[in-house]
């Protein structure tokens, strides 16, 4: 008995009703190591034509396919192909075509070895099933196989070429070129073929192929135009701009003109940009004038921007204004001159205006003195716009400015005010300009908008004098509008956290609940609990209760660094007389401070109290140090010392 006769006994069992006798067969079948053999097995069962069978052999391919010998492997992937889309089983066609997919991408199986397999199982396919193959080389980009996909011209199959020429267009093949110039000068009437051919001229073809193209830009299919005009720009890069603008301004259809315009962006060019700036004149509406503007954009900077200044003058007012677009967020030396030419000259305000928001780019001394002059010069927009380009190229550092502002006192918009008192809300400004500001700053307080009001609050905590302070006290305290007085009680307690001279001015306020709230929020520090405790206690008509509450609370989850580096003797007795006014109890690490570092330094009074805090909280250690101060002061803490037997002899029960 052959081989083949073997095999083919195990085949008729694939489809037996016996588990066993499938199971051997399967067995049996996967150790084919003959192409042959295999080749013969595939055409016994395309004899039968039985869907189920080819199914369970199909099964069996997964393993031959991993073969060790291109032979079988190749033999195993023809039958895949050959199997995938004949039959009208779905199960059948996806399970072949997955397979096909999970060997092209297996990781076990050797890029050379997939290679010969597909050239194996190219060679005994029938041509109306290689486009399957293909498709796979194209998809995995299997460049090593360039060479079987020219084979394809050499038969008459349209669907073929065309997948054929989309795989050399994707691999770049240059070699596939003599084909494509044939179908393109066959005149072909598939125009799916012929659209395919232009295209890939445009990759593959080279300078003088442009002739080729000729004919098709007259054709009466959308696509195939299109597609010539792709490929036209792409051979003949900056030589076909002449062409390319002939047709923009002779053809009626708007297709055709984006296609041209996205061609001229593309080719980047002097000549290309000159065209599209023409275009600009043209005064071009919808999609089509939009994508003038686009195609530009995708221009170089370095080739577009001389070519718009130049033109700039030549443009009517619509076209400046499109031209000014182009230099948002650009940077380019060129654009200076430019700037200073302009708003130098008699133009709209639209232009001036967008001229003016150039300017922060260029930060040097003649742009500076063109926008101080726009401040005090203009009016409106323009001059906030100058205002506030100045205000981004240096922060309004130079005080010269603000001297002016305040000496001329021009007429400016609301924007304007903003900026100035954005500025002087950021920092501090010297004495002098502080004085030049005060009319200024009284003006807004009495007679501003809102916002602008917050912003001469915000002003006063780095330029801060009294009488502005009383102005705004006054003002705060007779508005009607809530989001003014809370902004100014904010503003007036951040004031005193860090600057204490102005509590007597500020004296009125501590009537109000909301700005005692306000000054314990936030970080409290020591200091600053010590000089408001100090200033209120001196104070009968003032309720601070609402404040301490919190400032108490705050101080006993740390009251180990209350008394922390306090070198002065009259801030320690002022701060302890603060502390035992709310009967806060201390804890050990306290005491044990107090003791060794800070009761010396007390006062008479304050000695006698904390002895007094100590026979409440009394420790066996602290014993001796108790007795001897108890001893000295007998007559006045006498009663204390059987508080504090009392307190030991709880504590050591």
């Amino acid at each position: 008995m052959t081989q083949y006769d073997h095999y083919l006994k195990f085949l008729d069992l694939l489809n037996s009703n016996v588990w066993n006798e499938r199971s051997r067969a399967t067995v049996e079948l996967k150790k084919i190591n003959d192409a042959e053999i295999l080749y013969k097995l595939f055409k016994v069962i395309e004899d039968r034509n039985d869907d189920n069978l080819r199914f369970n052999f199909l099964i069996l391919l997964e393993t031959l396919l991993s073969s060790p010998r291109h032979e079988v492997s190749g033999t195993a992937l023809f039958g895949l192909v050959l199997w995938n889309g004949k039959s009208g089983s779905h199960s059948l066609n996806n399970k072949s075509y997955q397979l096909i997919q999970d060997y092209i991408k297996s990781s076990k199986v050797l890029r050379y070895m997939k290679i010969k397999s597909i050239r194996y199982a190219w060679g005994r396919l029938p041509r109306s099933k290689r486009d399957i193959l293909l498709e796979v080389i194209s998809k995995n980009h299997l460049k090593e196989l360039s060479n079987i996909v020219l084979t394809c011209f050499q038969i008459r199959d349209d669907d073929l070429w065309i997948k054929a020429i989309n795989t050399l267009i994707k691999f770049k093949d240059k070699r596939g070129n003599r084909y494509i110039k044939k179908i393109l000068l066959s005149g072909s009437k598939n125009q799916d073929l012929l659209n395919t051919a232009i295209r890939a001229i445009g990759t593959l073809g080279s300078f003088y192929d442009y002739k080729l193209l000729k004919p098709y830009f007259e054709s009466s299919h959308l696509k195939i135009q299109i597609s010539t005009i792709r490929s036209y720009s792409k051979i003949l890069g900056a030589f076909s701009v002449r062409r390319l603008e002939k047709i923009f301004l002779e053809n009626e259809n708007d297709r055709i003109k984006l296609e041209v315009l996205s061609r001229l962006g593309k080719i980047n060019h002097k000549k290309s940009c000159t065209a599209l700036i023409r275009f600009l004149h043209l005064g071009l509406k919808g999609d089509v004038g939009l994508h003038v503007d686009w195609a530009l954009h995708n221009c170089e900077n370095r080739i577009k921007i001389p070519l718009l200044i130049a033109s700039f003058h030549e443009q009517d007012d619509k076209g400046k204004v499109r031209v000014l677009n182009f230099f948002t967020d650009v940077y380019d030396f060129r654009l200076e001159d430019f700037i200073l030419n302009v708003l130098s000259s008699d133009q709209p305000d639209i232009i001036q205006l967008m001229t003016l928001n150039l300017c922060s780019g260029y930060p040097s001394d003649k742009i500076k003195k063109l926008l101080e002059d726009f401040i005090f010069e203009s009016t409106g927009l323009k001059s906030y716009t100058a205002l506030l380009e100045l205000y981004q190229i240096n922060k309004l550092e130079d005080e010269k400015i603000l001297f002016r502002f305040f000496e001329q006192n021009p007429s400016l918009d609301y924007l304007s005010h903003h900026v100035i008192l954005k500025k002087l809300s950021e920092g501090r400004i010297s004495d002098e300009l502080q004085l030049k500001a005060l009319p200024y700053l009284e003006n807004i307080l009495t007679h501003g908008r809102v916002d602008l009001v917050n912003l001469v609050f915000d002003c006063l905590l780095y330029n801060a004098n009294e009488s502005l302070i009383e102005k705004g006290l006054e003002v705060a305290k007779n508005t009607s509008l809530d989001v003014i007085r809370d902004h100014a009680i904010k503003v007036f307690a951040k004031l005193i956290k860090t600057n204490n001279r102005y509590l007597k001015i500020l004296e009125p306020l501590f009537h109000d609940k909301y700005f005692l709230i306000e000054l314990s929020s936030g970080d409290v520090s020591k200091k600053f609990i010590f000089e408001l405790s100090s200033f209120l206690m001196k104070r009968d008509d003032i309720d601070y209760t609402l404040f301490f509450n919190h400032t108490v609370s705050l101080i006993k989850d740390r009251d180990q660094e209350l008394f922390k580096g306090i070198k002065s003797d009259e801030l320690l007795n002022e701060l302890y007389r603060f502390w035992i006014s709310y009967d806060l109890r201390f804890s050990e690490e306290t005491i044990e401070r107090m003791i060794n570092q800070y009761y010396s330094m007390l006062n008479e009074e304050n000695k006698i109290s904390f002895l007094k805090k100590l026979s409440q909280n009394a420790h066996i250690h602290h014993m001796s140090f108790f007795y001897k101060e108890v001893i000295l002061r007998k007559e006045a803490l006498a009663p204390l010392v059987n508080q504090y037997i009392r307190c030991i002899h709880e504590e050591v029960l």
